[in-house]
């Protein structure tokens, strides 16, 4: 039964228009269910919620990359198979905290006393059941746009370096200045960006002219950099 619930919201994450509202609410309704599946492996770590969070983002960005075929294979549940998906990534986390460490992980069903002595469970269910959907709707918003922080600061290095004189090499014929790596640290990377009218008067270059540089030539040329470097964008 439980299996035919994950595999409607999984359905549902992957029919959802990419960027869209719908895709939000279908990956927050997915995550509230991964989150309360019994068995996510857990430690007393006191680093342990950060390597649990870092799980979460990546679950929440690369649930479309979990392969729903795999449980009919290797005949299991469709929840266990998403259980090791998961663990298998969180262990590695887990792992991570322990480098050089000797400590031991507690077992599933352990308990722990904070500093003034209260007993609380070390599961994520108990953490969840003081949680509101809006509250975890928040963290999630959050992560999203921590991710975005972290993407953006990559592509704006790269536009800014041009490692491989791509942006530079691609610019109008007899007028080098007006290329691709020009037009979008003006347009992009500058906090209040320069109008491309301006642009065209500094460059002594028609205005149309540079309009069609940039949305003909340049703006496709960043999409197809950025997927090549693993990330999304959108088309429009």
């Amino acid at each position: 039964m439980y299996d035919k619930h994950l595999n409607i919201l999984l359905m549902a994450v992957a029919e959802a228009s990419p960027d869209s509202l719908e895709k939000r609410k279908a990956l927050h309704r997915l995550l509230v269910s991964l989150q309360k599946l019994p068995g996510i492996a857990k430690c007393s770590h006191p680093d342990y919620p950060t390597a649990l969070s870092n799980t979460w983002q990546w679950v929440y960005r690369n649930i479309e990359d979990f392969d729903v075929s795999k449980s009919s294979v290797q005949g299991i549940t469709l929840e266990k198979a998403l259980l090791n998906w998961i663990n298998g990534y969180l262990r590695r986390r887990i792992q991570d905290l322990y480098l050089n460490k000797d400590i031991n992980c507690l077992s599933l069903d352990a308990t722990r006393k904070d500093d003034y002595g209260n007993v609380f469970g070390n599961d994520l269910e108990s953490k969840l059941a003081a949680s509101t959907l809006s509250g975890l709707d928040a963290l999630i918003e959050q992560e999203i746009q921590l991710y975005n922080y972290e993407v953006t600061n990559k592509i704006k290095l790269y536009i800014k370096n041009d490692p491989d004189n791509i942006l530079q090499n691609s610019h109008i014929k007899g007028n080098p200045k007006c290329n691709c790596k020009y037009l979008s640290e003006r347009l992009l990377l500058k906090e209040t960006p320069d109008s491309l009218k301006a642009i065209s008067q500094e460059l002594n270059t028609p205005y149309q002219t540079v309009v069609t540089r940039w949305s003909r030539s340049c703006l496709p040329l960043l999409r197809k950099t950025f997927k090549e470097m693993g990330y999304k964008c959108n088309d429009n």
